[in-house]
Order: C-alpha cells, then structure tokens, then sequence
C-alpha cells in the first residue's frame, strides 16, 4: 500500500484528493507528512486547480470602501464574497453571501494598509489576488493566496526615480506556456507609452515596449479584464478617442483593437438646446469566456437618469481577426445602474446609489439584492475568485 494511505494505493488517494475543495486541503495537509508533502507540491496544486476551475466552484469578490461607524471616520477597504450558486435562478441569493474581511488580515506590519487604500486595484488569477499599486510613491504591489495564507510583497521598481507618479493601466495573470505569473503596468514616458513587466519566476521586473502608436498619457477606463490569457483595457486618448489595448501574457506582445462604435456625442433636436441621448459610461467585462464591453446610456435631460445598457462580445481568433458582436440591449431601468460583473450568462451585478449592488436577471429582468451595510457605491470593485492551492512563495523560500 502507499504511504499516503495505509488502505489505499496512492494514485487512488491522489484522485481522491484533487476534488477537494482547497480549503478543506489546506488544514488536510497537517494530517501526515506525505499528506503535507503532496498538497503543497506545486504539480498537484495546479490539478487541483484545473480540476476545480468551474462555474459551482467560483465565487464573486467584491471590494469597497466603508466608513467606521464607531467615529474612526477613515475610509477602510473591505472585503465579502459570495459563491456562484450551481442553479442558475431561481435561488436562495442572500444566503450564499459570506464575509472574508479576513481574507487580509494575515497581511505583513510592513504593507501600510491604511495608508494606501486609495491607491490600488485588486485583481485575481487562479486563486491569486493582486493588489497593485498605481500611485508609485504610496507603497508596494501585494500577491495574495487567502486559503494558504501566504502573501507576496512585490520588488520595488526604479520607475518611479524618472518623475512617473503613477501608471495608467495595470493587469494580472497567468502565462501557461511558462508556468508563469505576470503583473503589467502602463505608463507614460518622455512623450511615449511604456510598460514594465512582473514575472513571479524571476520576481523582477523588466521593461517592455509597447509597438502601438499611443499617446504619452491615455487613460485607462475601468480596470480591464483578463480572458483566455490576455489582457484588455479600455483606453481613452487625450484626443477623446478609445482604443481597446491587449497585452498576450506568453508573447508579451500589446496590440490594438478599435471599439465597435465610435464616442457618442449625443444627437441634438432641432433646436440644438437638449441631447437626447449620451453615452455615460463603458466597461469591459468578460462573458461567456469572452470579453464584452458593456456601455450605459442616460436621457440627460431627466433627473432620475434612466438608462439601458448596450452588450457588444469581441469574437477574437487570436489570429489577427476580429469582429464584434451586437446583443440586445440590456433593461430600460428607471433610473442609472454600473455595471460590475457577469456571474453567469443571465445574471449581472451591478450598483446603484440607492439600492446598493444588485443581480438582475436578463431573463426574467427581475432584481435582487445584496444587503451590504454603509456601502461607498463609486468604490465597489469585482473579480471573479477561485480558491487554489497555488503557492506565491519565492522557489528558494
């Protein structure tokens, strides 16, 4: 018999345990030293990953920014995530919420928390979170695995010795081809747009040029989406124009996609008095396993600005061809929704100022709600959140 088991061979045991969910896994590992030894080899941590990497297993991370009741009025961070729910609707929502403020508070003293909420963006790759920084004075970038409790502060960089102050443009995720985890960030430069690279590998950062023509400060709208290995942001030029910028975490390459339509200005009556329709806001999110980018539009002229949502999917060979795809519109809402996330392919989160964060069902264009307390809604964020095994730790740690 194998050592893992004093009944069962170990293949078996092995088979067994890759569909645990990791968090049992992580307080499994003290059972026995070959338990231990098995559940942190980095070769059955990705398994178990790729076994578990589903839609049942997946939960939503939210973060937002809430104030103190106690009279500490310092605005704080927190942290909750819900599991996706396996029945797609209906389902018992509200109890499938839990909170994970705890989630950091194994951070290191040396990671000034309180001092750099403002400042960063949160991302997440098979069961990885990223906190970047943006503001290249208020601190250093963090990798988080919250089920093995193990944290990564990232290497300073010489960047911020040129007179850059903050980055117009992050993203995080995974090279398979070089069993690799990579965090880019885009900034301006001396009249051009550059980049630095992370590789959690070498834990070092390089430099890399972007071969696009794109201006010396664009900005970036909303945190992008990662999909099928590639990153994408949505980019605002100074000229007003958007272009949509890709980055291939194996080829390291950036390329350029255009929008499915360009800036909409509004169409002006008669009369050149009123706009009858703006466009108000865009987000990339991925749908599907693809990306989407979801536009809101208001009637300006109306004080409680109702709005609807366009749905454009990027169907993307990764071969150079590209094309975008119209779906129907999303609600015609009596008043303005933000778009956070899609948990399903019928279910979408978004914010309100009164309601708080919502699911809307594009189905049944029915409601609900998460009851979330002193919730700052301009500060809430999403990411999808796997729980993994994979480790942050230095190979030499």
């Amino acid at each position: 018999m194998g050592a893992l088991s004093g009944k069962l061979p170990d293949e078996l045991m092995k088979d067994i345990l890759v569909q645990v969910p990791a968090e049992s896994l992580a307080r499994l590992k003290w059972v026995s030293k070959s338990w231990h030894g098995l559940i942190t080899d980095p070769s059955f941590a990705f398994q178990h990953h790729h076994k578990n990497d589903g839609l049942s297993s997946t939960s939503i991370l939210l973060s937002w920014v809430s104030s103190d009741l106690t009279g500490d009025e310092e605005m704080k961070p927190l942290r909750s995530a819900f599991r996706i729910p396996e029945a797609v609707y209906p389902t018992d929502f509200f109890n499938l919420f839990h909170c994970m403020s705890d989630f950091f508070d194994h951070l290191p003293h040396t990671y000034l928390w309180d001092e750099m909420y403002d400042f960063y963006r949160t991302y997440h790759c098979n069961g990885i979170i990223c906190i970047a920084q943006y503001f290249m004075d208020k601190g250093q970038s963090v990798l988080i695995n919250p089920v093995i409790r193990e944290t990564r502060i990232l290497p300073a960089t010489s960047i911020n010795d040129r007179g850059i102050v903050r980055t117009h443009g992050e993203g995080f995720g995974y090279d398979l081809q070089a069993n690799d985890f990579k965090l880019v960030r885009i900034f301006g430069h001396r009249f051009t747009c550059s980049a630095e690279l992370y590789s959690m590998n070498s834990d070092s950062w390089k430099e890399i040029v972007i071969d696009e023509e794109l201006e010396e400060a664009p900005f970036c709208r909303g945190r992008g989406v990662l999909c099928k290995g590639v990153f994408y942001w949505l980019m605002l030029l100074n000229t007003g124009y958007e272009t949509i910028l890709t980055f291939d975490m194996s080829t390291e390459e950036f390329h350029t996609r255009p929008p499915p339509v360009g800036p909409i200005q509004g169409a002006a009556n008669d009369n050149d008095e009123e706009f009858l329709i703006v466009e108000y806001e865009k987000c990339l999110v991925e749908w599907n396993q693809s990306v989407a980018l979801l536009m809101v539009k208001v009637e300006e002229f109306e004080v409680n600005l109702p709005c609807t949502i366009e749905m454009w999917v990027l169907d993307d060979n990764n071969d150079g061809e590209y094309s975008w795809t119209q779906h129907p519109t999303i609600g015609n809402f009596e008043t303005y929704y933000s778009p956070l996330i899609f948990w399903n392919t019928d279910e979408l989160l978004m914010v309100n100022y009164r309601h708080g964060v919502v699911s809307y069902n594009l189905n049944y264009q029915t409601f609900r709600s998460l009851l979330i307390p002193r919730l700052n809604v301009s500060t809430c964020i999403s990411n999808y959140y796997v729980q993994s095994l994979i480790s942050v730790k230095r190979r030499d740690d």
